[in-house]
Order: structure tokens, then C-alpha cells, then sequence
């Protein structure tokens, strides 16, 4: 093994070259002496006030020495891959809530178009159509169905829940316990779903009589329908049984089996799978194609 060794003095530096532990061509004293035998030799500094005080052997205390600063080395060397380990972990941390927390607004927020569309076809269509007698009673249940039980429930129950529940959200973590408390209403749907073939056919020839027809084009005029037939809007509770299907569904792939929400927000879900499986049957019947609300 060739160990390679650099002296200095007061005066001046010399290299010497220590070959199987024996110095050659030694010419002077040194005031310090520094040996080094590789990255696993270690190293020492011994000061000495000539040659034959020089020592070859480390001692035990150089030995540890070394040691440590190799623990040291590579325990500051693990520190560095943990600390990014844990920064990705709280990266995809705040990705997964931000992604929750936009899942659960637009719940909110599409629950809120929502209504106002049932608004438009209750309070603005049907109510106007009664209180003008364009068509009798009759066809009006054939059309309208019970548009204004949907009405009542989702602008007087199930948004302000659902809102309350948005606002609350950042501390709970909650929001699928309320569609999950709220799931009878789905059972409404089914008179709708069923209804709504015959409501479009009712719908198409009643605006063949002219006092009808002038109503539905009134309506049609309003901020309220923007710019689209009644008969789109007429769609939107069969579209929006299947809408609560889709957001549901995304909001439990932003969460995990332990979060607060994880449970009711499954049960929450097979309810609505139950529900808008018979909607998707009857859209499957339809020759008909509108964006989903």
C-alpha cells in the first residue's frame, strides 16, 4: 500500500512518500506531521519537535474519530432523500384535498344551477301555464309531473344543507354525509324518469295550440332559459340524478379509506347508482343528446 504524506514547517513544505508504512527520502525534521491512508484509513495530525518523533500508528481515539465523521457523513447524506420524501408526501397531500375540496364545491355549485333550472320550470313555466289556462289540468300533470315537489325539496332542503356543509367543509371534511341522510328523495325521481317520454310528446303537440305556444315563447325569452327551448330544460331532472352519479365518483377518488368522508360518501354512492341506473335506461331510449347540468 503506498500512503502518500504532506509535512510543513515554519520555513518551508516537503513531500514525502511513505511506502508499506516506511518513510523515503527523509531530509529534515517537521514541526507537524499528516498522514493519510485512503477514504477507510483515516487520517492524523501530530506535532512533534523532530523526526524521530513521528508516528506511523493511528491511535484508537483517530480511529473513532474517523468513524464519526463517516456516521455523520452519511447520516446528513439520509437526511436529504427523507426530507424530499416527505415534501412529495405533502405535495400529493395538498393535491388530492385541493382536488376533494373542488369536487365537493362543484356539488355545491352545480346544485345551485340546478335549482334555478327547477325554478324555471316551476315558478316561471308551469305556474304561468296555470294561471293562463293554456292547457287543461290534465296536461299539465302529463308535462310538469311533480316538478314543484323536486322544486320544494331541492331549494328549501337539500341546497342550503349542501351549503352549509361547503362552508363547514375545510374543518369537517364532510360533505356526502348530507346526500347520504337525504337519499328518500331520490325515490321522487322515478315519477319524474317515468313521466318523461310522455311529458316531450305532450309537450310537442300542446305547442301546436296557439295560446300555449305563445306562452312557451315568452319563457323562452327569459334571461332564465339562455337562449335554449323549454323542452332542454324539461331534460334536466333525468340529467341530474346521473350528475350526482359522476361527482360523487369523483370526489371518493380524491379520498382515502381513513378520511372523514370515505364511508358515508360510499354509501352515498350506491344509492345514487341505484337511482341513475334507471335514469340511464331511459336516456338510452332517447334519440336526444344535451350537455349534463
Amino acid at each position: 500500500m503506498i500512503n502518500i504524506s504532506t509535512s510543513f514547517s515554519s520555513h518551508f513544505s516537503k513531500h514525502e512518500t511513505y511506502i508499506n508504512g516506511v518513510k523515503q527520502m527523509s531530509k529534515s525534521s517537521f514541526k507537524a506531521f499528516v498522514e493519510y491512508k485512503g477514504p477507510e484509513g483515516g487520517f492524523r495530525v501530530k506535532l512533534a519537535d523532530n523526526a524521530d518523533d513521528l508516528s506511523e500508528e493511528e491511535t484508537e481515539d483517530d480511529d473513532r474519530a474517523s468513524r464519526c465523521y463517516s456516521e455523520i457523513t452519511d447520516s446528513e447524506s439520509d437526511i436529504q432523500p427523507y426530507g424530499a420524501a416527505q415534501t412529495k408526501q405533502q405535495a400529493e397531500a395538498k393535491k388530492r384535498h385541493d382536488k376533494a375540496w373542488f369536487a365537493a364545491k362543484e356539488l355545491v355549485d352545480s346544485e345551485q344551477r340546478y335549482v334555478d333550472k327547477l325554478r324555471l320550470l316551476d315558478e316561471l313555466f308551469r305556474q304561468r301555464v296555470m294561471k293562463e289556462a293554456a292547457i287543461d289540468k290534465d296536461k299539465q300533470q302529463k308535462i310538469f309531473a311533480n316538478v314543484a315537489s323536486l322544486y320544494q325539496f331541492h331549494n328549501t332542503h337539500f341546497l342550503p344543507q349542501l351549503m352549509e356543509a361547503s362552508r363547514d367543509w375545510h374543518t369537517t371534511k364532510r360533505i356526502a354525509n348530507v346526500v347520504r341522510k337525504q337519499a328518500p328523495f331520490l325515490k321522487m325521481y322515478s315519477e319524474y324518469t317515468n313521466n318523461y317520454d310522455r311529458a316531450t310528446k305532450v309537450f310537442e303537440e300542446m305547442k301546436k295550440k296557439k295560446k300555449f305556444a305563445d306562452v312557451v315563447r315568452e319563457i323562452e325569452k327569459l334571461p332564465e332559459c339562455e337562449g335554449l327551448p323549454l323542452s332542454h330544460h324539461l331534460i334536466c331532472p333525468v340529467q341530474r340524478v346521473m350528475r350526482y352519479q359522476l361527482l360523487l365518483q369523483e370526489y371518493k377518488k380524491q379520498l382515502n379509506e381513513t378520511d372523514a368522508d370515505y364511508e358515508d360518501t360510499a354509501a352515498a354512492l350506491q344509492l345514487v347508482l341505484q337511482a341513475a341506473s334507471h335514469a340511464n335506461e331511459m336516456m338510452k331510449k332517447l334519440v336526444i343528446s344535451f350537455p349534463i347540468i
